[in-house]
């Protein structure tokens, strides 16, 4: 019975090793069968990364400009003067002293044919690495010999090859003598994601889910039914993983652009009903543009025939599940939630987040939050639109009741007009007796809650300006192409999440101090670590979609020059 290593559920450490290794190799490999590093290792891997074009992933971190920025980074010189690394440091030192050489010239070098990293059910490890230069290699060697508890290696011609364990290294070196037998290339679980992922690939990573499956526990988990939230976001990919012999991601770089394309040989045989078109020429709608627009998403996503299905999504009645489906009942006056309600919502469903303004003469919120919006395709807008309008109102005085019995502010409704479109708004009074500073305001006066129509749409908006903008946004002529064979689509503006994030510092210093117990200038050290790396991304893009019978998820980054 195959047993799952601890190295396949390491998933955080293994994950940065994974991006450190592809980061430190250069070149292409040459792809010939019997010369090539999988070609030399044993079948029965469940993981294997395979390295194959890194230096369009190394090119940009040998950039001069990237060095300064990374020196640039808060809290840099601290870093530095932490125990491991600055051990990691002095290694590093070592070993150009040893080598004769840079670590950068070294890793060329040593690395320059490209790199294979393969994992065994038994727990044993191997990587292959293809060097450029016999002479360092020998040096290598000799490092080595100083440190035998550094692990089984062997160097064969511009070949190295090391592995956790002697016995495993022995067997490796045994196969070069072989012409024929079963190698790691030949298995369709790395073959065929080479084929399908393309030569185009830096690196592509591919896990043996039949040899996973061997596993009750990892067996069992992958035929749990999944819950309701993800059911909802990421419909069909567990059934699609249950009938996959393998799951494979390939890592794309392109000038400051990175790519994660994640695909599998399983197919939806039935397509969740819910979650794609009938007919596949319906095309999921673009996402929605608006000023200061920090991330917005499209889904497909019918929630009438998602709800019809609870039974089989979700049969245990949870509390939850009956206080939403009491509430409901309150809102929409008894009217039946499937058919009456959900129903009558169309299968686009699209939301958008923004940076707000606010009004110089009423005060600005300590705490910042950015307006959101979910707009609606409706079936039928005239009948649907009084129920909806009678069951935000109910909305806005159960809000008003609950906080009267607190003895807080209320919302005070209002029906203002923009662009010949009259819409429903709701804003806070000031609270007896309150006091504040026009800078501090409290929390509440972020919100505006509004409910607008505009043609077949319906927005429900955080703020009154959000929905004066997707009005225009949904009557405008820059709608975008729709996009066919794709039922989720995520995009995120860095420069709009930096602009948030930088406008609420001080209470994320506050809530680090808080949490951590990290003095001010800790606090403030990995606060403004973590906005020096969002600064680096542009844009970031998820979707996920069919390509034929198959599912395809891609990742997109596109990042800031240095």
């Amino acid at each position: 019975m195959a047993r799952v290593p601890t190295f396949f559920y390491g998933w955080g450490r293994k994950i940065v090793f994974f991006l450190l290794l592809c980061a430190v190799l250069a070149a292409a490999p040459k792809r010939r069968r019997f010369s090539s590093r999988a070609a030399s290792l044993p079948e029965g891997a469940v993981v294997v990364l395979d390295v194959l074009k890194p230096r369009a992933v190394l090119a940009p971190l040998l950039d001069p400009a990237a060095e300064a920025a990374l020196r640039s980074l808060p809290g840099y010189k601290k870093i530095l003067s932490e125990p491991g690394v600055k051990k990691f440091l002095d290694g590093v030192s070592y070993l150009e002293i040893r080598l004769g050489t840079t670590w950068r010239k070294a890793v060329l070098s040593l690395f320059g044919g490209g790199v294979t990293l393969a994992a065994y059910p038994d727990g044993a490890t191997i990587l292959v690495a293809d060097g450029t230069d016999r002479g360092l290699l020998a040096k290598l060697k000799s490092v080595f010999r100083d440190f035998p508890g550094a692990g089984a290696h062997s160097i064969v011609g511009k070949r190295l090859v090391f592995s956790n364990r002697a016995e495993f290294l022995e067997k490796v070196l045994a196969l070069k003598t072989q012409k024929k037998g079963a190698f790691l290339d030949s298995k369709a679980f790395y073959r065929e994601p080479a084929k399908i992922l393309g030569r185009k690939a830096v690196a592509f990573l591919s896990v043996d889910l039949e040899l996973l499956k061997k596993n009750p526990d990892f067996k069992r988990r992958l035929q749990e039914r999944p819950d309701p939230g993800a059911a909802l976001l990421i419909p069909g990919v567990a059934e699609v993983l249950r009938g996959s012999r393998w799951t494979a991601v390939g890592l794309y770089v392109s000038g400051r652009k990175a790519t994660l394309r994640a695909v599998s040989d399983g197919t939806l045989s039935q397509p969740v009903p819910y979650a794609w078109p009938a007919d596949e020429r319906t095309a999921l709608p673009a996402n929605l543009c608006v000023p200061g627009r920090i991330a917005a998403a499209s889904f497909f996503r019918d929630l009438g025939r998602f709800y019809a299905a609870k039974e089989d999504l979700f049969p245990q009645r949870t509390s939850g599940l009956i206080f939403f489906e009491n509430m409901m009942g309150i809102f929409f006056t008894g009217r039946d939630l499937t058919d009456e309600v959900l129903a009558q919502l169309g299968p686009e469903v699209r939301f958008v987040a923004a940076r707000q303004k606010y009004d110089s003469a009423s005060g600005t919120p300590r705490v910042k939050v950015p307006a959101f919006a979910a707009v609606f395709r409706l079936r039928h807008p005239e009948k649907f639109r009084v129920v909806m309008e009678e069951a935000w109102q109910k909305a806005v005085g159960l809000i008003n009741f609950t906080r009267g019995q607190k003895a807080l502010a209320g919302l005070i409704i209002d029906r203002p007009v923009h662009k010949g479109t009259k819409f429903t708004t709701a804003y806070f009074a000031p609270e007896p007796g309150e006091e504040v500073e026009r800078n501090a305001l409290p929390i509440r006066y972020n919100f505006k809650p509004s409910l607008a129509f505009t043609g077949n749409y319906m927005i429900m908006s955080s703020t009154e300006k959000l929905a004066r903008d997707l009005v225009d946004a949904l009557r405008g002529k820059r709608k975008g192409r729709p996009i066919p064979g794709m039922n989720t689509l995520l995009e995120v503006d860095g420069g709009s999440l930096l602009a948030i994030l930088k406008a609420n510092r001080e209470n994320f210093v506050r809530r680090n101090m808080v949490e951590k117990g990290n003095t001010l200038e800790e606090a403030e050290r990995e606060v403004d670590l973590l906005l020096a790396l969002v600064e680096r991304v542009r844009e970031a893009r998820f979707s996920l979609g069919k390509r034929a019978e198959w599912l395809e998820a891609i990742l997109e980054f596109e990042f800031n020059k240095f």
